[in-house]
């Protein structure tokens, strides 16, 4: 009768917990594993489990050498291995009857943790898809190195020996796909760390599992060293049985070593199936790409200008598969959507020089070569060519980036398809110059400037964008241009009948406003008991164009308890010279907002890992009003649960101001588009299309 590998894994498992040597290790794990996570998990506040397997590769590194030493290291000083073979089973299914034991006991230790994501799910609302996904690649990772600690085990009658060298082994694959020392050996030997990590590295296989992205190379990578080191742990007890080994024995385990090594080698410049586990699928294609890519009427060419890989540092040394596995998925999805990958160097300098007036350029990149840190010129940019358009350019793609690089890609796509270049109007206050300044300016004699423009970033960034800004004020002289896409309204303080009426017709005409206003500025400075900070109410009015819409900008401070520190320069007295320090400010109007304070379900705010609120205001909302108005809701963010308000009241805000109350805290809405058919301020009615126009404070 055969005995099978499941009798011998009930056996094995039975030894387990026979000693408390298994209660012991299961306690020791879960309180290295939950207390490494705990203590940074209150003071980040972020409802992840990203930061607790992040700690996983190493602790099992270490922990699962010390469950492998004794499965075969103790059967050889006993003498029970004879024994064992005595049975009617051959070598492999008694391996993999211990290995299966190991797994389900390291499974058990490992669903100890479970309380982890039950309190995350109670506490906030954590996407599940990491989580799964880090669990799946923990089983997967636990797997190879029990067999790899197996193997070892099976050829020492030391357990102590056993457990040093799987631990050793263990490292070596930890370091390996680490890309600290991925970059220290490719500063020795150029390519050779790179190789070790695509190769054997454990963290560098184990990085999407944490992600929520299933990669089949990936899970290939686990799965293909857990055979061979099984396939080695079975020859290693033949050759133990025969008591000499063949002569092709070591041999044999060199060459599946090697065959797993460059097997992985190879499939790590492969593209192989990916599955995104994620609840909005962040790592997936939007619908909002596949409609842009439905509207190319001709085919658009993609450039990829990239160093070659010899020449890159680490970091970067898989920045052109990543960007080409991007590309790839998109040229999947439109026909019209083709790309192709250029080494600049190899270009003649004729060519080199077209590309420098289009804005492709190296830039400068940190190595480590040899202990010292060196600069290198690379390229790595991005050009698109639709029709006779001019060439929309991405002009650096770095390792950052990437999680960017389809929505830039794609607005540039979106751009060129586009008949006419969308204008948008900017009004925003400008700040006077002061008297001193202004009288500076005429002695240099040079025209004084009209203002002080606080909000000339934004310009810069929506011109990068490809929009058309133009940045006036709505008088009889500049009214709306009737070419105008949308109008940006940043503050206003002061708003006229005509005004309002030009833009509630713009809104009537079914063009968007987007409006941001806030209550109050916070001015901080330094007191005699430390920082102190007053509330200003600020003159705007925002409340014309909101009447009767149901919306307005709430008139009380607001506070919440997820909020952010920040630095404040002040100056201090230090003897007798003045000196600029930083000082660390924590008040609960620098509001922070997170994903699960945001509406997942459209694409403005789906995707955003989070945002600042600093010194905004609450909106408040009347339900029956909008829906008098026959107008839609559509809620982007609020604040937490955790949020109040106070009247605003002249002097530095008080302790009381600052505390939150015993009862009454809510999440306030702070931002929401407003959708409908917007009435005509000429006749009063309604008009017949569709508006849709944003409210929100300063993000």
């Amino acid at each position: 009768m055969h005995v099978s590998s499941l009798n011998v894994s009930r056996r094995e498992l039975s030894s387990y917990f026979n000693s408390p040597v298994a209660y012991c290790f299961m306690v020791v794990f879960l309180l290295v594993t939950s207390g490494l996570f705990m203590m940074p998990f209150f003071v980040a506040g972020l409802c992840s489990m990203r930061s607790f397997f992040n700690n996983l590769p190493l602790i099992l590194v270490v922990f699962i050498p010390a469950v492998t030493m004794r499965l075969w290291a103790e059967e050889r000083k006993a003498g029970t291995i004879s024994l064992l073979f005595s049975l009617p089973m051959t070598s492999s299914r008694l391996v993999v009857g211990k290995f299966i034991s190991a797994l389900f006991f390291c499974i058990l230790a490992l669903a100890g943790t479970l309380t982890i994501p039950f309190m995350l799910g109670h506490l906030g609302n954590p996407d599940p898809g990491p989580i799964l996904g880090g669990y799946v690649g923990t089983i997967l990772m636990s797997s190879l190195l029990l067999a790899m600690g197996m193997a070892i085990s099976a050829f020492f009658s030391d357990q102590v020996v056993a457990f040093i060298l799987a631990l050793l082994a263990g490292i070596f694959c930890f370091l390996s796909g680490t890309q600290f020392s991925s970059t220290f050996l490719d500063g020795w030997i150029p390519g050779l760390g790179s190789f070790l990590r695509n190769a054997v590295g454990l963290g560098s296989h184990f990085a999407s599992f944490q992600k929520g992205v299933l990669d089949l190379g990936d899970i290939l990578f686990f799965l293909s060293y857990t055979v061979i080191f099984l396939v080695i742990n079975s020859l290693a007890l033949e050759a133990y049985l025969k008591r000499k080994m063949a002569r092709g024995f070591i041999p044999g385990i060199v060459l599946l070593l090697g065959i797993g090594i460059f097997f992985n080698a190879t499939l790590s410049n492969m593209r192989l199936y990916r599955m995104d586990l994620t609840e909005n699928r962040i790592y997936t294609l939007s619908q909002g790409t596949k409609r842009v890519l439905e509207r190319l009427k001709v085919p658009i060419t993609v450039t990829y200008y990239c160093s070659s890989k010899d020449k890159m540092p680490t970091a970067m040394k898989e920045i052109q598969r990543d960007v080409e596995d991007i590309l790839q998925e998109l040229s999947r999805l439109s026909p019209k959507f083709s790309y192709r990958v250029v080494d600049p160097e190899s270009l003649p300098r004729e060519k080199l020089n077209e590309l420098q007036k289009k804005g492709i350029v190296p830039f400068n990149a940190q190595t480590i070569e040899q202990d010292a840190v060196n600069i290198k010129r690379i390229y790595s940019a991005i050009s698109l060519s639709y029709l006779n358009k001019k060439v929309e350019v991405i002009p650096q793609v770095v390792p950052d980036s990437l999680g960017s690089l389809e929505y830039d890609m794609v607005s540039k796509v979106y751009r060129l398809t586009l008949t006419s270049e969308p204008k948008i109007l900017l009004v925003a206050p400008m700040e006077q110059i002061s008297p001193q300044m202004a009288m500076l300016y005429q002695r240099m004699g040079q025209p004084v400037p009209p203002g002080v423009d606080r909000y000339r970033t934004l310009v810069r960034l929506l011109e990068s964008q490809g929009y058309q800004v133009l940045r006036q004020e709505i008088t009889k002289d500049t009214p709306i241009p009737e070419d105008a896409s949308a109008i940006v309204l940043l503050s206003p303080r002061s708003l006229n009948d005509r005004q309002v009426y030009e833009i509630k017709r713009f809104l009537h005409s079914g063009k968007p406003v987007f409006l941001a206003a806030q209550g109050y500025i916070y001015r901080y400075r330094q007191g005699p008991n430390g920082m102190e900070v007053s509330a200003e109410k600020v003159a705007t009015d925002s409340g014309k164009l909101l009447e009767g819409l149901g919306v307005a900008v709430d008139k009380d401070m607001l506070f919440d308890q997820k909020h952010i520190v920040l630095s404040i320069e002040s100056s201090r007295q230090v003897g007798l010279f003045t000196a600029v320090v930083q000082t660390p400010v924590n008040y609960p109007m620098q509001i922070q907002v997170f994903p699960e304070q945001m509406n997942q379900d459209i694409s403005i705010t789906g995707n955003l890992p989070g945002l600042l609120y600093l010194w905004g205001s609450a909106l408040d909302v009347d339900d029956k009003a909008i829906e008098k108005n026959g107008l839609k809701k559509i809620p982007l963010f609020s604040s937490s649960p955790e949020s109040w308000t106070r009247p605003h009241h002249f002097g530095p805000l008080t302790s009381q101001d600052l505390s939150p109350p015993e009862t009454g805290m809510k999440a306030y809405p702070l931002a929401l588009i407003l959708e409908g058919s917007f009435p005509d301020p000429a006749a009063q009615g309604t008009g017949t299309q569709v508006a849709r126009r944003g409210k929100g404070g300063p993000a």
